[in-house]
């Protein structure tokens, strides 16, 4: 039997996939906060508190590769969060995005950014859901709160496309057997 969690991080959009990021940003030890019911459109999909740091989450899905649109949609939210009613600033955001999700996950592209010039352009960090289910499967806390706060003291997970990050080696023996669990 799959897992309701496991399923909302791979092929989930919309709100269920934003539940599913929450819940495991939660079980890394986060505090977390659905900013929708407050500011609607206006802001991201969530706020992530965690060791004195606060960064906003934007959540999005993509039938098919990262589109290049995207990372300007938290750039928008960051730029018009501290004009937004009883907001305290934040230290940056994170996209999580869900790609290529009409895809079996062992088929889909290993980096979140496959176009190094536009990885190496990005200002913000930009991480998949799936990188999120890998680390919530094998309970790496301190890779999923370094992707997402930068505080864990240790090397940049590699499946983060961060400017000036090194490319990945693609493909890991084993990730379709560990998937189906």
């Amino acid at each position: 039997m799959a897992d309701p969690l496991r399923d909302r991080l791979l092929f989930g959009t919309g709100h269920p996939l934003e539940d599913a990021v929450h819940d495991v940003l939660v079980e890394a030890g986060a505090t977390v906060t659905r900013l929708d019911a407050v500011y609607g459109t206006d802001s991201a999909d969530l706020m992530a508190e965690y060791s004195g740091r606060r960064v906003l989450v934007e959540v999005k899905s993509a039938n098919n590769r990262l589109p290049q649109s995207l990372p300007g949609k938290l750039l928008k939210h960051l730029n018009t969060w501290p004009a937004l009613p009883g907001t305290e600033p934040v230290d940056g955001g994170i996209l999580v995005v869900n790609c290529q999700t009409k895809l079996p996950p062992a088929q889909r592209d290993t980096e979140v950014c496959t176009d190094r010039a536009f990885a190496d352009a990005l200002s913000l960090p930009v991480i998949s859901s799936a990188r999120l289910f890998d680390w919530w499967r094998r309970e790496d806390w301190d890779a999923m709160r370094h992707a997402v706060f930068g505080d864990t003291g240790s090397a940049q997970p590699p499946e983060t496309a961060m400017p000036d990050a090194e490319p990945k080696a693609s493909g890991r023996p084993g990730l379709l057997s560990r998937l189906r669990r």
